[in-house]
């Protein structure tokens, strides 16, 4: 089974950001303005440089949207937000620590980055969700994207 994912608004840019997935069933969480600035915050305090803070923020982000979906048998494919491969090898490593939470055996093949284009499902999800002309999206909680940071 193949999840495609695409975000809506990045995640250091202000507003709310629209993570979303398609493969049949559409899901799609929100992660704040505030909680993005709290996450921000609270990377700075720990390591006091701000490289790949957005990295880490959207990397705890997929893992919400992800954790009720996940099987040994799912391949990820997240559209080319970061196109250079260290950005993506930094993505995977820690959605792959997320992910071996609740399925230990998951392979690193299993994730993969592509452009994902404006007619999949995941792009129109996120975007639907963004402009509020679809459902209202699961809305992570603080405490669970700060506590994996």
């Amino acid at each position: 089974m193949d999840i495609e994912i695409d975000q809506s608004i990045r995640i250091k840019d202000s507003g709310d950001t629209v993570l979303a997935f398609s493969n049949g069933e559409r899901v799609a969480i929100v992660l704040t303005g505030n909680l993005k600035r709290r996450a921000e915050r609270l990377l700075k305090a720990q390591y006091r440089t701000a490289k790949n803070h957005e990295l880490k923020i959207f990397s705890a982000g997929l893992f919400p949207l992800l954790k009720d979906h996940l099987d040994s048998n799912l391949n990820i494919v997240i559209d080319t937000e970061w196109p250079d491969e260290r950005s993506q090898a930094s993505i995977k490593g820690m959605l792959l620590n997320y992910i071996r939470t609740v399925v230990p055996g998951f392979h690193k093949d299993q994730i993969a980055f592509r452009q994902i284009g404006k007619k999949s499902g995941a792009h129109k999800l996120a975007y639907a969700v963004h402009k509020r002309r679809d459902k209202k999206p699961f809305e992570v909680e603080e405490g669970e994207l700060l506590s994996l940071l």
